[in-house]
């Protein structure tokens, strides 16, 4: 069953300012002559460069195993979620045992925001000059092209309420 995660906090900066600043305004060694005008003024300008909430939805659960030729890969696989909408978030997983996977979209969270991804696989250090340093089980998997970093035309909508997806490759 998937679950809905919450989001970042979705209080407003502006609105915040409006009521610590007052307590600020007291602590001014020089006083202030028109305190609402300066509050105001404040406000606004926090508002202006900073916003107010979020992408507007919350994070969403998404799991899923990944495959080759019908064979789960081994731990250590990356897998990348390219967000389609430049206001939202890449998001990540790496596959552990057999395969499975759990996305998360900032370090230490789970879940990633509905909307629609292209979708990536990588072998762990395989781009890098020289031989291969990465985990030895990994250096002999060969991605296919149709599912490479920069080439994917995988894509993937991600439901409000979470789902499961299974990415399987086939090298042919």
């Amino acid at each position: 069953m998937a679950t809905v995660l919450p989001s970042r906090p979705s209080y407003c900066p502006a609105l915040l300012a409006i009521f610590l600043l007052p307590e600020l305004d007291r602590s001014l060694t020089v006083p202030i002559k028109n305190s609402n005008s300066f509050l105001g003024l404040l406000a606004g300008l926090i508002l202006l460069t900073t916003g107010c909430g979020g992408p507007g939805h919350d994070r969403t659960e998404v799991t899923g195993v990944l495959t080759l030729d019908g064979e789960p890969l081994p731990a250590g696989m990356h897998i990348v979620f390219t967000p389609a909408d430049s206001e939202t978030p890449i998001a990540f997983a790496d596959a552990g045992a057999e395969g499975r996977f759990q996305v998360y979209g900032e370090p230490g969270k789970i879940g990633m925001y509905p909307g629609e991804f292209t979708v990536s696989v990588e072998v762990p250090y395989a781009d890098e000059p020289g031989p291969y340093s990465g985990p030895p089980e990994l250096a002999d998997i060969k991605i296919p092209p149709a599912y490479q970093t920069g080439k994917s035309k995988v894509t993937f909508t991600v439901p409000d309420d979470g789902t499961t997806f299974d990415i399987a490759m086939t090298s042919k």
